[in-house]
């Protein structure tokens, strides 16, 4: 009948119109004062995998959205620090060392 059994490719659940509002905001901002901003970012590990399969006729167009998972382990982190040299896994641990926790104490306390 045409039918093939296909496994979805995943794909993040922002939309164009979403990015295009973060693009916007951004611009809107560009020029604010984020000298006492601590930037934060945190993502998150699926521990186990879906891996149900579709039938369809066009397996090529099947999409899955990726929507929360409760069995993950969750990462966060933040900092604030300008620079004007390329960033590597050394220079990032020595900024880390040298301000994250005593700005971030000094900040928040």
């Amino acid at each position: 009948m045409g039918y093939k059994s296909t496994l979805p490719y995943g794909t993040p659940m922002l939309t164009q119109k979403h990015k295009e509002a973060r693009a916007q905001w951004a611009i809107q901002h560009k020029d604010d004062d984020w000298s006492r901003t601590i930037f934060t970012d945190e993502t998150s590990y699926q521990l186990f995998r879906n891996t149900i399969r579709r039938w369809s006729k066009t397996p090529r167009d099947e999409v899955k959205r990726i929507p929360k998972n409760k069995q993950k382990i969750m990462v966060w982190g933040g900092f604030n620090h300008s620079f004007k040299t390329l960033m590597n896994g050394p220079f990032y641990v020595q900024i880390l060392q040298d301000h994250l926790i005593h700005n971030a104490r000094k900040q928040f306390h």
